[in-house]
This record gives structure tokens, C-alpha cells and sequence, in this order.
């Protein structure tokens, strides 16, 4: 018990110092860092920190790149999210850290990253379950010393802070929220690591996607240029395709006697259906019906809880063409 009391107090001593340091804008000393560990050691110290009505996961995958960052201030950059998060729940709820390989390039499918240089990237993902943020203030929090403290997760100068760091590191940060579903934040973060390096991961080839099986896909994507973007490259692919700005105007569609091999769809949208719901309802009426779900949130964060399928794939905006149409081949296949 008394080892455990001192290696928490020498922990969070060490967590002041680090956000002293972000805060003075102190000299980044870039090191070669493995995301995992530090979240890792990060979610044993918010598990005793946090509220007790906090619950803390973390989604971690094997292989995950190493990244040439400076360890202080990436350790400060996630704490500072974890604050936040926790500052949206007031009454409790679910916070989630993510991780995961991430290759942005020309064919990305999510327009609100065309900043983003291509490459390959390694995520790390603050997911709650809090409040959310309004879309007309998303742009407005990384100004600095601008706050919804009171209303949502993220505010002031730490998340411009944050910005600043990710920019200064050559990576990107981005928030996708909705007001009472919650907020996820994600740290884009370059990797140098290579081809042979990523050769020697894979265990199994793939099959080609031109093995793709052509289908008719319901597109449900509130966003306008995303859903043109998606629409485009599924076409290309040889897919039919028809899009609906929303899950009501999907599943009218679908009532009127639209038939589709299978659903595409966002997870959180505007109107009564969002992604989990309108899936539900067309399921009721064709329960074989196969579904991918596309989301900005961490994947285990946005749909836990919502009743989708152990089989139903989700992916993770930015998404890559050629991980939508190997999840849409998979789908398929069964």
C-alpha cells in the first residue's frame, strides 16, 4: 500500500511537471515513443484519479508504429484531453483511449482532412460519453483562452496548446462532436516508419480488391462533400450507389421499396434515425441486411452499447478507399 502511495504521488508530480512545462511552451525534445506504453500508464493513473462514475477503456492494438515525438509534452497533450473529457461528465459516464495505424493519402475520404499531409500516421483517440459540442463552436475552441467549459468537453488555452504541439510535431488534432452524444478528439501523429518495417508485420496477404463483389449500397452521410466523395469511389469501384443526407431520408427510401445489398452508413447524423437506429429498423424489415458503419468518433466509444452486430464492420473516418472497399467485400463475403 505504501509503494502504491508513493509511485502515485511520484506519478503525479511527474504529470505537473509535464504540464508546466506544455504550458511555458518549453523546447520540444523529440524521442522515439510507443504510444501503447503511455497510454497504458496514463489509464492506470486516471482509473485512480478519475471519479469513481468515470469508466476508463482502452483499445489498444498490437503493431502499433512508433512515433518521433517529445515525451513530455505528448504525455501533457493527453492528459490535457483526459481532463476535459472528464470536465463534460459531470454526472459520470464512459471515457475511451484509442490507438491505430492511420494512412492518409489523395484518396482520403473524409474532405475536413485535405490539410493533413499524406502518409502514414498513428492515432491517438479521447473519447466521453459527456455533452458534446456544438458544431458552430467546434472551430472556435483551439482559439486561445476561448472556453465552453461549462457546456462541453475541450476549452481555453490548453487545447490550443495542444494544437500548437501537434502542428510543431508535423501531425494534426480534430474534433468530432455532437451535442448529448458525447466528443472525441484525435491526435494525428506522423511516423517514419517504412515499407519493410510494415512488410514485416503482415501475417496473411489479403485478397485483391478486385475481387469485390458489385452491389447496389444504401449511402447514408449527412455530410455533404464526404458523402460525394464516398459516392464517387464506390461508383469507380463498380458499385451502385444511392445516398441519403440522413437515416430518415435513408429509410424512406428504403420503405418506398428501395432495394440494396447492403447499408453504409454514418454513425451519428441529424434527425430521429442516427447510424445504429436506422440499421435497426431496416433490419426489421430485411433482418439479413449487412451494414458498415463509418464514424469520427473512437469506434468503441460511439457504438457501445447500441445493439449493433458482432459481425457489423466500423470504420474510422479519415477512411482510406481501400479499407471501405475491403470492409464492404468482407461484408459481403459473410
Amino acid at each position: 500500500m505504501l509503494k502504491a502511495s508513493i509511485n502515485a504521488a511520484q506519478r503525479g508530480a511527474t504529470l505537473t511537471r509535464s504540464m508546466l512545462a506544455f504550458g511555458r511552451n518549453a523546447p520540444l525534445d523529440p524521442s522515439k515513443i510507443v504510444l501503447n506504453l503511455l497510454v497504458n500508464e496514463m489509464r492506470n493513473w486516471a482509473g485512480r484519479t478519475l471519479p469513481a462514475n468515470i469508466e476508463v477503456k482502452t483499445t489498444l492494438p498490437e503493431g502499433l508504429w512508433p512515433i518521433e515525438a517529445d515525451p513530455t509534452s505528448t504525455e501533457a497533450a493527453l492528459l490535457n484531453l483526459i481532463v476535459n473529457a472528464r470536465d463534460a461528465m459531470p454526472e459520470g459516464g464512459k471515457l475511451t483511449i484509442e490507438t491505430e495505424n492511420i494512412n492518409i493519402g489523395q484518396n482520403n475520404q473524409n474532405g475536413r482532412d485535405d490539410d493533413i499531409q499524406s502518409g502514414r500516421y498513428v492515432m491517438l483517440a479521447v473519447s466521453d460519453s459527456g455533452v458534446g459540442i456544438a458544431k458552430d463552436l467546434q472551430a472556435k475552441i483551439f482559439e486561445p483562452f476561448y472556453t465552453t467549459k461549462s457546456l462541453a468537453s475541450g476549452s481555453g488555452l490548453g487545447l490550443s496548446m495542444v494544437q500548437g504541439f501537434m502542428r510543431q510535431t508535423g501531425g494534426a488534432v480534430r474534433v468530432y462532436s455532437e451535442p448529448n452524444c458525447g466528443t472525441t478528439f484525435k491526435l494525428f501523429f506522423p511516423t517514419k516508419v517504412t515499407e519493410v518495417e510494415i512488410a514485416l508485420e503482415v501475417k496473411s496477404p489479403s485478397k485483391p480488391l478486385e475481387d469485390t463483389s458489385r452491389c447496389h449500397i444504401l449511402l447514408a452521410e449527412d455530410q455533404d462533400e464526404v458523402r460525394a466523395i464516398i459516392e464517387k469511389a464506390l461508383t469507380k469501384a463498380g458499385h451502385h450507389v444511392t445516398a441519403a443526407a440522413s437515416g430518415d431520408e435513408a429509410f424512406e427510401l428504403f420503405k418506398a421499396g428501395l432495394r440494396c445489398d447492403l447499408l453504409l452508413t454514418d454513425i451519428i447524423m441529424p434527425g430521429d434515425l442516427q447510424g445504429p437506429k436506422l440499421s435497426q429498423v431496416l433490419r426489421e424489415m430485411r433482418p439479413d441486411l449487412p451494414v458498415v458503419f463509418m464514424s469520427g468518433y473512437a469506434s468503441e466509444a460511439a457504438v457501445h452499447g447500441n445493439g449493433l452486430r458482432p459481425q457489423d464492420i466500423r470504420l474510422m473516418k479519415p477512411v482510406m478507399r481501400t479499407d471501405l472497399l475491403e470492409a464492404i467485400r468482407k461484408t459481403m463475403q459473410g
